[in-house]
């Protein structure tokens, strides 16, 4: 920690929990002031409120071209005929599922995967799903992408993920 830096880390991850209700000014005004406070002596929690307003503002300011419905079908579909090669094989199924040019899916690999494993899958899953969202529905969409890149950032500098958690809680092993 810097020597401004005079609090815990779990100070950190409850102001890290309420930034975006800052920043869309929705804290009543008790907390408006603790969270200031908290902001003047902390450079790390200013700097990622920084960088989430950036973000925020990058994202509205884009104007994204919209695409035919023709267009929106095609994606679409051509998403459902690519999905299906990389989902697991039953249990059952005696060969892997494959795709032309991938590696074979292994149908027991879920069962190994570790809780890091789960999260660089879903964070991935999310990220692709709402950037295609953002641009085939609404570019609305993209604000997810952000949210997920938001909390990876501040997962990275306060070492506590709300997926970990919950990942944890579901009985996935640490690893």
């Amino acid at each position: 920690m810097s020597p401004q830096h005079r609090h815990g880390a779990d100070e950190c991850k409850a102001i890290f929990a309420r930034l975006s209700e800052y920043l869309d000014s929705e804290l009543d005004q008790d907390l408006c002031s603790k969270l200031e406070g908290h902001l003047d002596g902390c450079p790390p929690c200013v700097a990622f409120l920084e960088s989430l307003r950036r973000t925020v503002g990058l994202v509205g300011a884009n104007n994204h071209p919209t695409l035919s419905d023709d267009d929106r079908r095609s994606i679409f579909e051509a998403y459902r005929r690519f999905s299906p090669a990389c989902i697991p094989a039953p249990r059952s199924a005696s060969l892997p599922t494959r795709a032309p040019g991938l590696h074979p899916v292994r149908s027991d690999i879920v069962k190994e995967m570790k809780v890091n494993d789960w999260l660089r899958l879903i964070a991935g899953a999310f990220v692709l799903l709402s950037v295609a969202l953002g641009y085939a529905v609404s570019p609305w969409f993209l604000l997810f992408t952000a949210f997920v890149g938001a909390n990876l950032l501040q997962s990275a500098l306060t070492g506590w993920c709300p997926m970990m958690w919950l990942l944890r809680r579901l009985g996935v092993q640490q690893g």
